[in-house]
């Protein structure tokens, strides 16, 4: 079976659907219309209404209800949820992601931003701190910046952009400006 990945790092789209079970091309629908919907609403504010998310969470609760321990219905309902501002329920849900994904850097940056835009911010440097030093990822760098800019640690901000920027080529554009949300 021939296999290959989207920019999602974790949800794999089969290319021969045919020669999968019913179950998991049901599934596998599921979860490609989420991702587009859910594209859609990031990049067009004004497609964000109550019946736009209430199809995205039917279409994930669906995709759950196929398949309980494939987290990528869980990081979609999570991202749904944190664009809707309904950070508690994207809480739960990149909670559950991450216990399906332990090892998932995506996963834990996205919890770490959640936690940071509830507020829950010794949280979030916490969680950021974690992937800086298990992972070493760039963008926690920027997420890290982000949590010590808002707690007023201005120095370490100021070094954790630093680094992101010295590492500038590992990103594109959207991920230097567009990893959190901030208002200065």
């Amino acid at each position: 079976m021939k296999r290959c990945e989207n920019k999602n790092p974790t949800i794999l789209i089969t290319h021969s659907p045919h020669q999968l079970p019913h179950k998991t091309r049901v599934y596998q629908g599921h979860i490609e219309r989420a991702s587009q919907e859910l594209s859609e609403l990031a990049l067009d504010p004004s497609l964000r209404t109550a019946p736009a998310y209430d199809s995205l969470q039917k279409t994930l609760a669906q995709a759950i209800e196929i398949e309980r321990t494939n987290p990528n219905a869980f990081m979609l309902r999570s991202r749904a949820n944190a664009l809707y501002q309904r950070y508690g329920d994207a809480l739960s849900d990149i909670k559950v992601a991450a216990q399906l994904l332990p090892q998932s850097p995506q996963v834990a940056l996205e919890k770490a931003q959640i936690l940071m835009l509830m507020g829950r911010l010794p949280e979030a440097l916490a969680d950021y701190n974690t992937i800086v030093f298990g992972f070493d990822e760039t963008k926690a760098y920027i997420g890290r910046g982000y949590v010590e800019l808002q707690m007023k640690n201005y120095e370490k901000a100021i070094a954790d952009f630093q680094v992101a920027l010295k590492r500038k080529s590992q990103l594109d554009e959207a991920d230097l400006y567009g990893t959190c949300q901030y208002d200065a």
